[in-house]
């Protein structure tokens, strides 16, 4: 008699581990995802943060907004993996003579790359990187 009661109960539960699985499962993965797009979108931000460093230190060097300051940042960004192209720079002043302050910043719209784009309606983020530092050019401002 104890062997069917147990049988009874085994047949009605028998959906409820599939069901639990489904629901926790379905969570899981979401959260696999949103960890995966963090972290390509940290090292996208470190990407951009290094290549403003870069840049920054040769704009301090040549005084300003030089083409061996843009090179170098493009450099960097390409290593990063990001394509330069699609990054937004600004080194503002142009030129600047010693001790002038030098504002390099970078803006790059990081495309989520996981299906969890579609779940929170955003398939782009907004990545920026500012730095500051002092001119140390002791020569001629360039145009």
């Amino acid at each position: 008699m104890g062997r069917g009661i147990h049988a009874a109960r085994r047949e009605r539960d028998s959906g409820a581990a599939t069901m639990e699985f489904v629901l926790v499962g379905g969570v899981l993965i979401l959260l696999a995802f949103a960890l995966l797009d963090l972290g390509l979108a940290l090292n996208a931000k470190l990407v951009l943060t290094q290549a403003a460093r870069t840049g920054l230190r040769q704009a301090c060097v040549d005084g300003g907004a030089s083409p061996r300051a843009l090179q170098a940042i493009g450099e960097q960004l390409q290593s990063g993996g990001i394509d330069p192209a699609t990054a937004e720079v600004v080194i503002s002043p142009r030129s600047a003579s010693y001790g002038t302050m030098i504002r390099v910043t970078l803006a790059h719209d990081h495309r989520l790359r996981t299906p969890l784009a579609a779940v929170v309606g955003r398939s782009q983020v907004r990545l920026r990187a500012t730095l500051i530092g002092r001119s140390e050019y002791l020569g001629a401002t360039f145009p």
